[in-house]
């Protein structure tokens, strides 16, 4: 990268925040694929308005972009492929703004991990569901960009069925909001919505809205044991038709428990041809009980 370019980045945030060194090269040239394109530097805003500069100055001097979360998708969106910069929020705009419990709403920073919403909103009995299998250290940001979804996703939905509000900033700097904190929102054209899984490509997302609900009071987990994968599916079918919507339905066939009762040795019936793990909740134990019944 050209030395001036360099130069701007550095006075404009700082040379600890804006790294053009081979080791963040390297340690920001991956992402869960394993493939591997060294950007030319990584730059850590502090705030929105380092953002819309950072975008305004790369739009007229024709430097790629890549905003990055934590790395952790498959589609390749935090890859720098093609050379420029990477975008990256987990230093600085990583914190949660509000958790507003009279509209039960969240404001975060697109660089907050999804299980620190998860457990900030228990904290005050609300809920946030999506719970992608990378949750642990997936930022929302990159759950947005992405449209992750996760094993509860049957019963609660998606990242973008709770997406209200986004605010974001365009290609040339421009810094825009998109939605409304309100549940009913049915003026305009659906801005939010066309960000939501865009992966980066049309603006970058610094702040999220997002709808919380209220905590379910009970949960259960059960097992259920079958001689064969089709036994097993028609049990899911069964269910579903029934009426009861599992929070999660984990389906394991014959190879996998005996791999997984070889690895870990949790007593799991090897005799089986599937299992299938299900997980309810509900308001109740009586709701609870009777959905496993079915």
């Amino acid at each position: 990268m050209d030395s001036k370019h360099i130069k701007y980045f550095e006075n404009l945030i700082g040379k600890d925040n804006a790294k053009f060194d081979k080791a963040h090269q390297i340690a920001y040239c991956y992402d869960a694929t394993k493939k591997r394109y060294e950007p030319d530097g990584v730059l850590f805003p502090r705030d929105e308005n380092d953002v819309s500069a950072i975008l305004k100055y790369c739009n007229e001097n024709n430097i790629i972009i890549v905003p990055r979360g934590a790395g952790s998708g498959f589609t390749g969106g935090a890859l720098a492929s093609s050379g420029g910069v990477v975008l990256s929020f987990e230093k600085h705009m990583n914190k949660i703004l509000e958790i507003d419990m009279q509209n039960m709403v969240a404001v975060v920073q697109p660089g907050v991990i999804n299980m620190d919403l998860q457990k900030a909103a228990l904290e005050v009995g609300l809920f946030y569901p999506p719970d992608p299998a990378s949750e642990n250290y997936s930022s929302i940001g990159g759950n947005v960009s992405e449209n992750a979804g996760g094993m509860r996703a049957a019963k609660y939905g998606i990242t973008k069925d709770y997406v209200m509000a986004l605010r974001a900033v365009l290609p040339n700097g421009e810094i825009i909001r998109a939605g409304k904190r309100t549940i009913k929102d049915v003026a305009g054209y659906n801005i939010a919505g066309i960000l939501i899984a865009s992966e980066g490509s049309l603006a970058v997302i610094t702040e999220i809205t997002l709808k919380l609900i209220a905590k379910p009071k009970f949960k259960k987990t059960a097992m259920g044991v079958f001689p064969s994968v089709n036994s097993a599916m028609n049990a899911v079918y069964k269910t579903m038709a029934a009426g009861v919507t599992p929070v999660a339905m984990e389906f394991l066939d014959s190879l996998s428990i005996k791999a997984v009762e070889q690895k870990f040795n949790k007593g799991l019936p090897t005799d089986a041809g599937a299992i299938l793990i299900s997980d309810v909740d509900g308001p109740n134990l009586d709701v609870i009980d009777g959905d496993l019944a079915i």
